[in-house]
């Protein structure tokens, strides 16, 4: 996991998915449910193979608070009309 100010977190969930035998999607969804019991917080989540990629993706997550981008051109998709400065991690520095 990456602490990622100032509410937010990264997980990587590869390794979760194999100990729990629940795809990355199912396994977002049970965090969600338990950030809400737990502490009374929404969590938005992006789900992809990449945590710059998941981080951008977990701003605009519709309805559901989760956004998959299960492969290559689901990434392309939506990273394609952001300006380069919006993918999480790209600044001046």
């Amino acid at each position: 996991m990456q602490p990622l100010p100032p509410t937010a977190l990264v997980a990587q969930l590869r390794g979760a998915s194999r100990v729990f035998s629940e795809a990355p999607r199912r396994l977002a969804q049970r965090f969600q449910l338990q950030a809400i019991a737990t502490y009374g917080v929404r969590v938005h989540i992006g789900v992809a193979h990449t945590w710059p990629t998941a981080a951008t993706a977990s701003a605009p997550t519709g309805p559901s608070g989760i956004l998959r981008l299960p492969d290559h051109r689901a990434v392309e998709t939506f990273l394609h009309p952001l300006p380069v400065d919006a993918v999480h991690g790209i600044g001046p520095a």
